[in-house]
């Protein structure tokens, strides 16, 4: 019923000639390490540097501040905004 035998080395491949290609287009490529989509050793061959693990993920650096007592429908003092009133 299913062929379970899928050669997974092509899409591996394909994968590495995408994140090779952004960087070659000056794009950074430490998240595909990050997430599993290329290896270290990936990592290597096409930056010809070691793969060097940030102290923090970007996400872990981009989270909200959790000690303000905020809601969706409150102003900010920073830039005077009103909520939209509909």
């Amino acid at each position: 019923m299913f062929n379970f035998n899928f050669d997974f080395s092509k899409s591996f491949a394909a994968m590495q000639s995408l994140v090779k290609q952004s960087y070659n287009w000056g794009q950074p490529i430490e998240g595909f390490v990050q997430t599993g989509a290329i290896s270290k050793t990936a990592y290597k061959e096409i930056t010809g540097t070691d793969y060097n693990q940030p102290n923090a993920s970007p996400v872990e650096e981009k989270q909200p501040d959790t000690d303000s007592n905020r809601t969706a429908g409150d102003t900010h003092e920073e830039n005077n905004s009103q909520p939209v009133q509909e």
